[in-house]
Formats: structure tokens, sequence, C-alpha cells
């Protein structure tokens, strides 16, 4: 089966950050301790399914505010007219969009293959523009909480897949970290983990985005990207952790966020593809993935 779209991560991986939290931290000192209390929580709500975007952002600003004592109202406002702000001016100020994208996008409209971003974070739009990526070049846009949930829960690749009106093995997730967006592969889709190229500023940085643990240590070389891991990567469902009753009854009523954790149980692998993505997984740097990208 042929792949029929593309779906891209943001954040790492349409652009090459570089010391990203340093200049967050730098830009507004006086609120680094809010920024690691943001970063703490949203580590704590990984994986888990949501009602909708504002079930997420409820429980997110509910946990900070515990944490700081501070209100939840204080840490939305911080949020959203601070701290996603100040992400989208960084990204236009120091960052650039990766060489050739424009060009990629536009080869795979052409040959009738869709393309999407799915970030874990909100103002999607704001920073694509910001790192000079035209929405109108992606059949699809979406931050995750609107979809059901933070990565690596398989929900919101699923629903990705249902809103660009492909089957879930018919796609294929471009990503940097294993532990968010490899989630795709408990969802059905096909995922290539971009690394950092050799030379990078972040080549070998603790980005977490090391899929050593969680899927096969596969490197694809340029000339031979198609060859991929023949193993998958599933999740297993489990009782959602560091939410007080409390909590979770204030932001879901009687439904009960699930938490999803990634693992490295197999499944089965979908077959008999008619493209070069003949398997599920591999890691590739950008100008691996452009060779790939440009033979389905």
């Amino acid at each position: 089966m042929s792949v029929k779209a593309v779906i891209f991560d943001l954040d790492g991986t349409l652009y090459e950050p570089s010391h990203f939290a340093l200049r967050l931290i730098a830009a507004n000192p006086f609120k680094a301790g809010m920024l690691a209390r943001e970063r703490k929580c949203r580590k704590s709500l990984k994986g888990m399914e949501f009602p909708d975007a504002q079930g997420y952002y409820s429980t997110l600003f509910s946990l900070m505010a515990k944490g700081n004592g501070a209100k939840a109202e204080r840490c939305r406002d911080w949020f959203w007219n601070c701290y996603m702000p100040l992400q989208a001016r960084i990204i236009r100020k120091c960052f650039d969009k990766r060489p050739g994208i424009v060009e990629l996008l536009r080869e795979l409209r052409s040959k009738s293959i869709k393309t999407a971003v799915l970030s874990d974070y909100g103002m999607v739009q704001e920073k694509l523009a910001a790192c000079g990526l035209d929405s109108s070049l992606f059949d699809g846009i979406w931050e995750s909480p609107a979809l059901g949930g933070l990565k690596p829960c398989p929900r919101v690749f699923e629903e990705a897949c249902r809103m660009l009106g492909v089957k879930p093995c018919e796609a294929l997730m471009v990503g940097d970290r294993c532990d968010t967006d490899g989630g795709a592969l408990s969802a059905g889709l096909q995922f290539i983990h971009l690394i950092p190229s050799a030379g990078s500023p972040d080549t070998g940085a603790a980005t977490g985005s090391s899929c050593a643990g969680s899927t096969p240590p596969v490197l694809a070389e340029a000339g031979s990207a198609a060859h991929l891991s023949t193993s998958r990567s599933s999740c297993a469902g489990a009782a959602p952790t560091g939410l007080a009753d409390a909590d979770r009854a204030a932001a879901y009523g009687a439904k009960d966020p699930q938490r999803v954790e990634y693992s490295d149980a197999p499944k089965a692998s979908h077959k008999e593809q008619d493209t070069p993505l003949n398997n599920n997984f591999a890691e590739m740097d950008w100008k691996a993935l452009q060779t790939f990208l440009h033979t389905i």
C-alpha cells in the first residue's frame, strides 16, 4: 500500500533548534521557575487522552498553579501571553525552516500525497510563519490536544489520519523524538525518527529524542534509506498517574483521561507495500530524509 500522507512534527523537525531552552530562559530569566514548572507538568501529562484542548489546558494550568502557589489563571495568562509568543519570536529571530522543505512539500502535493503538521504545543500556525513556512503548504495543521491527547497517545495520530482521509497504514510520521512522535507506530503509522545531521549544534545533546530502549536502533543511510526495521512499538494503556482525583474530576467529570506509555512491545507489521517504505521505522538525518521522501 502506498504512502498517501506525511505528517510532520514541528519543533526540531521543520526547523532545527539550537539551545532553545537556554534562549527562552535568557529572554525572560525572571520567569525561569514558571518555565521549569510548565515543562515538569507537561511531562507528567505526556501520553494522556483528553476530551478536548480545553480539558488539557485546564489540567496543565491547575497542576502548574499547585506547584508554585500561583492561581491557574495567572499560569494561563503567562502561557498564552508570554511563553508562546516568546517561542514564536525566538524562532523568527534565531531559526529558519529546513533547507529544501518548501520544494519537498510542493513535490509531495504534486504526487497527491497529503502533508500535515502535528505539534504538542499551540500557536502552530504562528510558529510555522516564524520559521518561514506558509500554512497553505499543508493539508492539515493541528496541536495534539485538539485531537484528543498528547503524544505518544495513539488517538492523536489516528484522528490526524481520519481528518486527512487516509488509513493509518497509509501515513508516515516524521519527528525528532521517539518518546512522543514515535507513538505513531502504536496507531499503525510508519515512523521516521529525524536525527541531527553531522556537525549540527545539537548533535549528541540530551534532548530526550533518542530511540534507545524504545525502538530499534536502525540508521538508514542516504543511499539506502528504504532499509527500515521490521520491528514496531506499541503503547500499553494504563491508569493515569500524577493527577489527584479532584483534578481529574474538575477537568473531565466522570470521564477519566487515559495515559498511554510508549513501549517496545512488538505489533504485527503491514506487509506487501508497493513503496520503498517497506517496513515501519528508520532513523535519518534531514538530508537522508529528503532523499527518501523524493522516492515515495
